[in-house]
Formats: C-alpha cells, sequence, structure tokens
C-alpha cells in the first residue's frame, strides 16, 4: 500500500512523512494499478518509484489491494507507514489505559 500511496502522489523517492495518512479512494488505487500494468514488468523493474526488491511482487499485492477495496464496504482507505509492531504496541498502551484509544 504504502509504494502505491508514493506512486499516486508521484515521488521519485519514498517519503514516510509524505506517504504515511494518505487517504486514496479506490479510483485512485485502481489508476495507480493501470499504470503499473501499463508499465510491464521490465519497465517495474526499471521504476524507481517501486524499488528493486518490490517489483517482482508489487502487481500480486495491487490485486490483493484492488480485491479488498471491492470486498471491504469503503471507498477509502488510509496509508499507515508504521508496521505491525507499532500497531500491536497501540493496541496494548490502549488495552492498558496507558493510551487513549482515539481510532
Amino acid at each position: 500500500m504504502t509504494t502505491v500511496a508514493a506512486s499516486h502522489l508521484g515521488l521519485r523517492r519514498y517519503d514516510r512523512s509524505k506517504v504515511d495518512g494518505l487517504r486514496m479512494t479506490s479510483d485512485q488505487i485502481d489508476a495507480v494499478v493501470k499504470d503499473y500494468l501499463a508499465l510491464g514488468p521490465e519497465g517495474r523493474r526499471k521504476d524507481p518509484r517501486i524499488g528493486k526488491d518490490r517489483h517482482e511482487l508489487i502487481m500480486s499485492g495491487a490485486a490483493i489491494l484492488q480485491a479488498l477495496m471491492r470486498l471491504w464496504p469503503t471507498d477509502r482507505l488510509s496509508v499507515a507507514d508504521r508496521g505491525l509492531r507499532e500497531g500491536l504496541l497501540y493496541a496494548q498502551m490502549c488495552a492498558d489505559g496507558v493510551l487513549e484509544d482515539v481510532l
């Protein structure tokens, strides 16, 4: 999702501060995926928005993302650049009363 968001923003180099918290609609996500398809495998490999480590998996991840957007009862996603550990820590701190759950 973060790579799709960075591509949507037109970033040539990934910038966490611009991606984290971005809200995207399913139409915006679909537009990025269409762009990836148009690039083809070689174009995706060379595209700096995708990165050398992700070019082989980006279309699989994009297909999963599109499927979730069609199944989930929403037309918008918020992008989070923080990993699972931060989410688990946040949940535990809210459960323990250390933080107020604002989500």
